[in-house]
């Protein structure tokens, strides 16, 4: 096991209250295995990856669970003991790569500084293992001499996958890396993760939005809805026998380019306000297959087949529940059964 995530609950301060952004999440992760984190804007994809380097913002409230790594937990390392395995065990492809550089410093001289906090290696040396990463996202070894400002969004997100890859990390964290770039440039991307992948082996957590992007990438995948694991199994499973309502409805949302053409169905209404969470599943209000036990106490996340956990007390249903999903008329009823 390379790094175990245990009872995981974030929570931030807000002029509104206190919002319970990530909930009792748990999961783990192999070496050389890509986990996805998958779901809405909003449900704590971000604050789960971040949280794994501790990097939180100042209006941070609450903290508590464990993130093990190499026998200790993260969450209560000293600096110096935090500062030695960021980049170099663990390292993090950010968001938006359009504001993670440094304007006022060259793209070489932004990621020789990564290099050489690190590892006792010389100008020659780190230079030239910085042109192998350049050849290996398909950049031109000339960019390093320009300024984040003479990229493009590809050509910076590539930047900074080579930033996060320069110290031979163990882990790598990609936060939403395909966010606001065109699909051509995201597919170039993910086809460049997936070959870096298969070729240093390095264990990825990648956190998306995008359904598609995660079933192209990831080995297994957690499905998250307002602060919480609905879903979490590999991706075999995930995509071809889901057992959650969310997860299910997530599939009707996206586009199947296999198979017969169907229209899209969208998931009613929005999560809820997660300053004073509802009672019982919170994905009940959008649910059209909800019972009235349903809202009655949150369902906890239990074994529904082999290495499979889904947070539904209607797993027994899920036959009729898979039939029902695919027509619209479905995703309109907001009653409870």
């Amino acid at each position: 096991m390379l790094l175990e995530v245990k009872n995981l609950k974030v929570y931030y301060k807000t002029t509104k209250g206190t919002v319970q952004a990530v909930d009792d999440v748990s999961f783990s992760l192999e070496e050389g295995e890509n986990l996805g984190l998958v779901g809405e804007s909003g449900c704590g994809k971000t604050t789960v990856v971040k949280t794994i380097l501790r990097l939180f913002p100042t209006n941070i409230a609450h903290v508590s669970g464990t993130v093990e790594y190499s026998g200790q937990n993260i969450l209560q390392m000293t600096f110096d003991e935090l500062s030695r395995i960021r980049w170099k065990e663990i390292s993090m492809i950010p968001q938006s790569a359009m504001n993670a550089l440094d304007p006022v410093y060259t793209i070489e001289e932004q990621i020789l500084e990564a290099l050489q906090t690190h590892d006792e290696i010389s100008y020659s040396e780190a230079l030239q293992k910085i042109y192998g990463l350049f050849d290996l996202v398909g950049l031109e070894r000339s960019r390093l001499k320009d300024y984040p400002h003479q990229l493009s969004g590809g050509m910076l997100q590539r930047a900074c996958i080579v930033m996060a890859l320069v110290c031979s990390p163990k882990i790598i964290l990609a936060d939403e890396p395909t966010t606001a770039l065109d699909v051509v440039v995201q597919d170039n991307i993910l086809q460049r993760i997936n070959e870096l992948h298969k070729k240093i082996r390095a264990s990825m957590i990648l956190s998306s939005h995008d359904i598609s992007v995660i079933a192209e990438t990831c080995d297994r995948v957690a499905v998250m809805y307002a602060g919480q694991f609905m879903e979490y199994a590999s991706s075999r499973k995930i995509f071809g026998n889901p057992f959650h309502p969310y997860t299910v409805g997530l599939q009707q949302a996206f586009p199947n380019i296999k198979g017969t053409k169907k229209k899209l169905i969208a998931i009613k209404g929005y999560p809820p306000n997660l300053i004073n969470p509802p009672r019982g599943c919170r994905f009940a209000s959008r649910c059209p297959f909800r019972k009235e036990a349903c809202v009655a106490k949150d369902p906890p996340l239990v074994e529904v087949e082999p290495l499979h956990l889904s947070r539904c007390i209607r797993s027994d249903a899920i036959d009729e529940i898979r039939r029902r999903a695919s027509m619209e008329e479905t995703w309109e009823r907001t009653e409870l059964s």
